[in-house]
């Protein structure tokens, strides 16, 4: 006989602690990048996993979507146009509602590395 196992889902609250979702709801993540492809592939690859994605094209359209909704953690990519992963990352930093919220930032190669100290959790 096998043990059922549940896993309780943590998302970040605006103060720096954490909330558990209760049965049937879904964490939600934003996806942030300028390429259609990769937007889509990872969106799948969050669905996949019973997370709900929530996608934005820009720097600047991500801190619109974060002014309206919390999420439990951010994928970033480092190439943008006008306003990079760095930067974004830094200001979402700066707002305290989601200045606790992980981020990651992809894809990161490694000759494009440099000083993240804005406040990403990981690089990819």
């Amino acid at each position: 006989m096998t043990e059922a196992h549940t896993i309780e889902m943590l998302v970040p609250n605006g103060d720096g602690t954490v909330q558990s979702l209760s049965a049937g709801e879904r964490a939600c993540v934003l996806i942030v990048d300028d390429t259609p492809a990769k937007l889509m592939s990872l969106s799948a690859i969050v669905s996949s996993m019973k997370l709900d994605a929530v996608t934005a094209t820009s720097g600047s359209e991500a801190l619109r979507k974060l002014l309206k909704q919390d999420f439990a953690v951010i994928l970033l990519d480092v190439r943008m146009p006008v306003m990079d992963g760095y930067e974004t990352a830094q200001l979402i930093r700066s707002r305290p509602r989601s200045a606790y919220t992980p981020i990651i930032l992809l894809p990161l190669r490694r000759w494009e590395m440099k000083n993240a100290s804005g406040g990403t959790d990981w690089e990819l």
